[in-house]
């Protein structure tokens, strides 16, 4: 197999998960499943150090029969669980892309008006403006080139769970 053919691809690794009853928490009396908290986190953090392009199987072993209508209730819960969570990440990433582009406009304009004022007048004044436009611009590069590829990675790990086999043993 050639190189290119192998990351097309992907690797495929197993996520093995021993539960007993206590794994999914109902919401309400309508019997909405949704996973434990401690679960999700538990498989978000197992994901870590793989390529979040590999295949991922998650075989689940219960200590109690599980019916298929449960199997399929489980399977629907973990997706629907990973699903809102992806949709909210995103919606997050929105409302930030607002938020900095307006944080930006609003550096560049300190910065420029800095340069219009009279050092000679108001030149304490003139550096509080210089600063602060600095520093908003400067905290728009660091959201850019840290927490957007955190927020990236993130979606990748929450596609990867979406898009795995899930098996009951």
């Amino acid at each position: 197999m050639k190189k290119n053919e192998k990351k097309k691809k992907g690797v495929k690794f197993m996520l093995r998960l021993l539960i007993g009853s206590d794994w999914t928490k109902n919401r309400d009396e309508i019997n909405d499943r949704s996973l434990a908290p401690e679960l999700k986190e538990y498989i978000i953090n197992e994901l870590v150090g793989h390529d979040p392009d590999s295949k991922l199987v998650l075989e689940i072993n219960s200590k109690y029969d599980v019916s298929e209508d449960d199997k399929e209730a489980y399977e629907l819960a973990i997706r629907k669980e990973f699903r809102e969570t992806m949709f909210e990440i995103k919606y997050e990433a929105k409302l930030d892309y607002t938020r900095n582009l307006i944080l930006f406009f609003i550096g560049v304009l300190l910065v420029l008006i800095s340069n219009f004022i009279d050092a000679s007048i108001l030149g304490f004044f003139k550096e509080i403006l210089l600063i602060f436009g600095w520093f908003a611009l400067t905290q728009i590069a660091y959201i850019v080139f840290y927490s957007f590829m955190v927020r990236r990675r993130n979606v990748r790990r929450l596609k990867q769970v979406l898009m795995s086999k899930i098996v009951f043993k």
